[in-house]
């Protein structure tokens, strides 16, 4: 970890919107890269500590961290949590 990085530095959080591919995925299901853990999921007005058998729901918001935050993996975790773009098909491995 780079001196000087932070905790909130690390954080990422994400809106599951309608659509999104990751919905009603379990967490083990996505498949994601090995410096990344999902670590709450909050769930209307309840905080969901999850586990790999946890299925994710649109308008669940994901709070990620991980020790990279280059484009790349941010645009991959962004397709699993976000709408697909008009006229193509959900992808499963984004």
């Amino acid at each position: 970890c780079p001196p000087g990085m932070s905790l909130k530095d690390k954080l990422m959080e994400f809106p599951i919107c309608e659509d999104a591919p990751a919905i009603g995925k379990q967490v083990i299901d996505l498949e994601l890269p090995g410096d990344v853990l999902i670590t709450v999921i909050k769930r209307g007005d309840d905080f969901i500590i999850p586990t790999g058998g946890t299925i994710l729901q649109h308008g669940d918001m994901i709070f990620v961290i991980s020790e990279s935050h280059d484009e790349e993996q941010v645009h991959s975790l962004r397709s699993w949590f976000s709408s697909p773009p008009a006229g193509e098909p959900p992808s499963l491995s984004p």
